[in-house]
């Protein structure tokens, strides 16, 4: 479950949520990594996957979604407060 991890691969954000549940159904068709979608504190929401608590998990989930292509070159790890 996202609830709880410090740590999250964001594959892209979005000021319309429309366009986040868009990316978060092609995350989800592909098959392998859950998307969640992550209100953020300048009102934009980011679809993140690969909830983590330590961050060389983060780090080692952001590698994988580049391996097979499913990380936008704008991918970034958020880490929650």
């Amino acid at each position: 479950s996202a609830t709880g991890s410090r740590y999250r691969v964001v594959l892209g954000s979005f000021r319309e949520k429309s366009n986040a549940d868009k990316l978060a159904a092609s995350i989800s068709a592909a098959g392998d990594y859950q998307p969640h979608l992550i209100s953020l504190r300048n009102g934009m929401i980011a679809v993140g996957t690969c909830p983590v608590n330590k961050i060389h998990y983060a780090l080692a989930g952001f590698k994988e979604l580049r391996r097979v292509g499913a990380c936008p070159d704008d991918a970034w790890i958020l880490m929650i407060e």
